[in-house]
């Protein structure tokens, strides 16, 4: 499976004769390949194509991978909530399992987590 968001090509892999998936970000602009498995619980693209957001991190564009961990459950995207002014967005990831908030702000100009 895969998905295209800009740039950036999100692919779900399994190799042959192994039980778990893999998941990849392709980076068109850099050429470079990067295994994230946290894609796999949830990711939404951020604005304006800069990249992509999930509940362990974020990967941008410019190829910056940021981990912040993997927190505990399988975290969903509940909702963005963009500010008035649109400079920043906060993405709530939320685990039916655990009932945990995972809280990432993300700011535009900066492009920062």
């Amino acid at each position: 499976a895969y998905a295209i968001l800009g740039h950036l090509i999100l692919l779900k892999i399994r190799p042959y004769k192994e039980s778990s998936f893999r998941y990849l970000i392709f980076n068109e602009k850099s050429q470079a390949v990067v295994r994230v498995d946290s894609i796999g619980q949830s990711c939404a693209a951020l604005p304006e194509d800069h990249g992509i957001i999930f509940p362990a991190g974020y990967y941008l564009g410019t190829g910056e991978l940021k981990s912040f961990g993997s927190p505990a459950g399988d975290h969903t995207l509940e909702r963005v909530v963009p500010s008035p002014n649109g400079e920043d967005f906060l993405y709530v990831f939320y685990s039916v399992s655990t009932g945990e908030y995972v809280l990432l702000p993300y700011r535009l100009i900066e492009q920062k987590v």
